[in-house]
């Protein structure tokens, strides 16, 4: 767990980055395959699900915290296509942003 940390805590202080897993690996001074094979152990996750695991994390937050819309909730988490947002938000979560924010 250790060697993945410093990626670990990367994303998790900034999701919205567009650092991919090379980028992440190099970080943790480890080959692209190692680093993906280490993290996935270790998270249960590839690196790029985790890293989308956050980010509808903060969403879903900010959709029952905040009266910003979809489509700034969207940007805020790193996504340039509000669409692609809530297609991602919907298949991890079962159900999109509105119904989401409206529920809560």
């Amino acid at each position: 767990h250790d060697k993945i940390s410093p990626a670990i805590e990367s994303m998790n202080s900034d999701c919205t980055s567009k650092l991919n897993v090379d980028d992440y690996a190099k970080m943790c001074n480890l080959s692209t395959s190692y680093f993906t094979h280490l993290f996935t152990n270790v998270t249960g996750f590839s690196p790029m699900e985790y890293k989308q695991f956050q980010r509808i994390n903060i969403a879903k937050n900010l959709l029952s915290t905040t009266n910003l819309t979809i489509k700034e909730i969207s940007s805020v988490v790193g996504f340039n296509d509000p669409l692609y947002f809530g297609r991602c938000f919907k298949q991890s979560t079962g159900q999109t942003p509105s119904a989401y924010r409206t529920k809560k």
